[in-house]
This record gives C-alpha cells, structure tokens and sequence, in this order.
C-alpha cells in the first residue's frame, strides 16, 4: 500500500483529497489528511460576524463530513516533516510515512510579532480571521458607541487581501444602521502604497473608500502599538490613535514547516512552481493553498482553481510521466460594497481585473468592478455551493482557467 499524506485537512487538502480519491483506487493508494482540528471552518463566513450577520453553528462543520469514503482522517498536529525520509511526525507521537506529500497547512495570524499588541489584544484590539476574534469583534462593535476605528494591515502578505476594505465597507452601513456613523471616524493604514496590486481594482476599492468616508493611510509601516494607537515605523513617524482597533497582524505559515527548514527561512511558506504547483526545493512534494509562496492572493478561489492542476500533476507522476499541467494564476472573488451590494474581480498572473462582465461575453451576469445586487446574492449563495459542490469536487460554474471573454481594457 502505498500513502499520499496531505498536510491540513482545511479548504485545499480538502479538495485535493476528494479528487484524488476519484482516481487512485483504494486497495492500492491511502489518502490521509493530517490536522489538528476536526472541524472545517468557512472562513468567509467570518467576515459577517461582527456585523450579528451569520451564525458560527453555520460555518463551522466535521471535518470527516465532508472528506470523501476510503479518506482517513487523522486529527492530530504535524510538528515535524523530513522530506528525505518522507516521513511526518506528529505531537501524538505517530511517525507517518509517505511516498507523495501534499502541503496544504494554510497560514495563522500571529499577533505576538507587533510590539504591544498583546497588551490590547481581546480588550480594544481584535481580529476577524478566526472564529473565536470574529465573535469577540462582534461584541465589541455591539458595544461601540463611536470615536474611531481603526482597521490596521500589519504587513503582507495575509489572508485575503480585500478583506480590510471590505471591513470598512461593511462596518460603514453597519454604523449608518445604528446611527453612529456621524460619531464615527473610520480610518484604514496599510503599508502599501495603493489597496490592491492592480490598477483598475485599486481605483475601484479607493473610489469607494472616498465615496463612505473611509480615510485610507497609505505606506504606514507598523512599528507597534502603544497604549490607545498605533504608531508608524520612521518615515512620517505617524500615530493614529483609536477607541477600536481592528489588526490584520502578521500572517505566517505552518510552524512545523518553519521547524523543519522547509520554508527556507520565508515564515513558514513553502517555495513553490507558480504553475506546476510542485514544491520547488522537494522531490514528490506539491504545496497548495495559503501555504503557498504563489505570487497571487491567499484566497480560497486559488486553492479551488489550483486543485486539478496539483491533481493532474501528481497522478503524472504516479504514472512515470511528466507534470504537464499548468496554473495561470486565475482568481476572483466577490467584495462586499455595503448595503447589499458587491463587485466580482477576475483576474491571471498575466492580466489584472478588468471591468466588463463575467463570465460570458455579452451576457454576464455579473458585472466586473462594479458594485451590484446580483455580486452581493452571488456571494452569500456561495456558502452552500462551497459546501456542497466545492468541497466534494463537483463542477462549479465557473470556468478554472482565466478568460479575457466579456472583459475591456480602459487603455486599450
């Protein structure tokens, strides 16, 4: 019997493992998935929780549910990986064989790296990348009664990059419910010097910004948290202080990767082909999702969209043949604009997001950078498709590979 060993059990290793299982036939392959938590998380879901928008007991599921027949299943925590003796062991003490690994551990906000953070951390300083600061942060908006909140990007790269702003948005309409929004300063400092890498998006995103009021601090470089601000490291030697701190703190990858030397000193992020999705420094080694060093989002349309590629390569080898697949990078999402709306971007390695229409020319239905209905319900439509179609592997609809059909360049 030979073994495949996937390295989390969360979105990626989900996906990867459920495909696989389809091909390989049982008596001759053992798919386990190793990690920590037997429960799955829709990490989207978090968002919505400070806003009393969605309930945990929604988006929090077995893990085990939703891992296909013939997956095991091993709940226990990877603390080393010796990718020359192919072996994980784990902090029960088991010792785990392999003859292909599949990375797929994520990544974990570790607010301990921003000086002074801890001190305020659970009392005016929280998160909403897990389940347990998403909930706190609802309490605490629930609590809110105005002043300024600030939302603090730490450093990149993180989770989902359009999360802050969509924050901002969300937390805007939020106010304007509770009739706070005129008590209420909102501020958003990120270290960049735009809100996303691509031009048309950036736009978009700082248009909406400036339309709800929202302040944006570009090139704020966080040297640590003092008291009741946050203060910014030389340059302008800003200080912004806040009544509520919303962090993105540093995101880092899995700590046995970091212990075991396989993020070659990058945090626990693995060097990665961008396209085969093979580990670049590790034989019969494949990294997908967060874990990842891709030059792309940390996101859940790019380990959906990454998914049957790994799985083409990986069954190539099994085979004796060459990896011949490649990923172009594909990746969209919908961004939540406030008051039932949102605006869908699709993009590539190659090409950023374009206005237009996806994902058919002429036809939509979704409009691209642009704030709609249809975006907003797409979105919120998205959970029960991710649990049943996307997990499982079943066809979604869209397509896995990038296309240029319905979209414009506004320079040409």
């Amino acid at each position: 019997m030979k073994t495949i060993a996937i390295l989390g059990a969360g979105s990626a290793g989900t996906m990867v493992a459920n495909l696989l299982r389809r091909h390989l036939r049982v008596d001759e392959w053992d798919i386990v998935c190793v990690d920590r938590d037997p429960q799955h998380h829709y990490q989207p879901g978090y968002l919505y929780l400070p806003f009393g928008a969605g309930r945990p007991e929604d988006i929090v599921k077995p893990k085990k549910d939703y891992l296909a027949r013939g997956v095991r299943l091993l709940i226990d925590e990877v603390v080393a990986v010796d990718p020359g003796g192919r072996t994980l062991k784990t902090a029960g003490g088991e010792t785990l064989g392999y003859d292909f690994l599949v990375v797929a551990s994520g990544c974990r906000i570790v607010p301990d790296e921003v000086d002074g953070l801890d001190e305020v951390w659970g009392k005016t300083a929280f998160d909403f990348y897990t389940l347990e600061g998403a909930t706190a942060l609802g309490q605490a908006m629930e609590r809110f009664e105005g002043g300024r909140l600030v939302v603090n990007i730490a450093e990149t790269p993180y989770k989902c990059p359009i999360t802050p702003m969509e924050y901002c948005y969300l937390a805007d309409a939020f106010l304007q419910r509770k009739g706070l929004r005129d008590k209420t300063e909102i501020v958003l400092a990120t270290p960049l010097p735009h809100l996303l890498h691509m031009e048309y998006a950036a736009d978009a995103l700082a248009q909406l910004c400036e339309d709800k009021g929202v302040k944006v601090l570009y090139d704020f470089t966080l040297a640590g948290v003092e008291g009741d601000r946050i203060e910014e490291l030389g340059g302008e030697g800003r200080e912004v202080e806040f009544d509520l701190l919303v962090s993105i703190p540093p995101n880092f990858g899995a700590e046995a990767l970091e212990d075991s030397g396989l993020d070659d000193g990058n945090v626990g992020y693995v060097r990665t082909d961008k396209e085969t999705l093979k580990a670049r420094d590790h034989e019969r080694m494949y990294v997908i999702g967060d874990g990842a060093d891709l030059p792309t989002s940390k996101a859940g349309s790019v380990a959906h969209f990454c998914t049957p590629i790994l799985v083409d390569n990986l069954l190539a080898e099994i085979d004796g043949r060459e990896p011949t697949a490649r990923f172009d990078g594909h990746t969209n999402c919908f961004i939540e604009t406030g008051d039932g709306k949102a605006l869908m971007i699709d993009f590539s390695y190659d090409t950023q997001a374009l206005p237009g229409l996806f994902p058919w020319a002429g036809i939509g239905p979704f409009p691209l950078l642009k704030a709609s209905r249809m975006c907003h319900w797409a979105k919120v439509a998205f959970r029960p498709m991710y649990w049943h179609m996307l997990l499982p592997g079943r066809p979604m609809p869209f397509p896995d590979r990038y296309s240029a059909a319905g979209k414009r360049d506004p320079k040409g």
